[in-house]
């Protein structure tokens, strides 16, 4: 137990790996803390036990070519975007100019009417609350009603959101 409070320190701050992208405020990359890295390893380390041919390191090498660079590119847009959005608002000086301008708190505001929206055409909640009143099979029908009236709310939100983005 005593081991865990260094372990962390070792790997989650002293061997974190600051990448500066923006002067002054380094991003820490954490590789020891990343799941990829261990699954790497833990590959790696199997290898001598599972004694894999050259053949079939070949062939696990070719389909791990045609098929990780769609995820790693899609992994890659997605940090990117939220990169963007983290320092939206930002001058010259990377220093935020205004809190409320920037785009965390502009999605913040939006995904939280989001989620409830999302709750109200959630098929589990609405068969759940026909059962409970025993109007078991008109879930259909809630469904389209609600769907309507959550896509106007989804419009008014999604107004409101651009409105206060400017």
């Amino acid at each position: 137990m005593d081991r865990l409070p260094l372990f962390f320190g070792l790997t989650f701050n002293r061997l974190a790996m600051g990448l500066e992208i923006i002067p002054g405020a380094p991003e820490k990359v954490r590789l020891f803390w990343q799941a990829y890295f261990w699954i790497l390893v833990s590959t790696a380390l199997a290898l001598p036990f599972l004694k894999p041919t050259r053949a079939q390191l070949g062939m696990s090498l070719r389909k791990w070519l045609k098929r990780a660079p769609r995820p790693v590119f899609a992994a890659a847009i997605f940090f990117a975007v939220a990169f963007v959005i983290n320092h939206s608002g930002k001058g010259a000086d990377w220093q935020l100019v205004d809190p409320s301008r920037n785009m965390v708190q502009v999605i913040a505001a939006a995904s939280g009417i989001g989620g409830g929206l999302a709750s109200v055409i959630s098929p589990a909640k609405l068969q759940n609350a026909s059962a409970s009143i025993d109007r078991i099979g008109e879930e259909a029908q809630v469904v389209r009603t609600t769907f309507v009236i959550s896509l106007a709310i989804t419009a008014v939100c999604a107004a409101m959101t651009l409105v206060w983005a400017f």
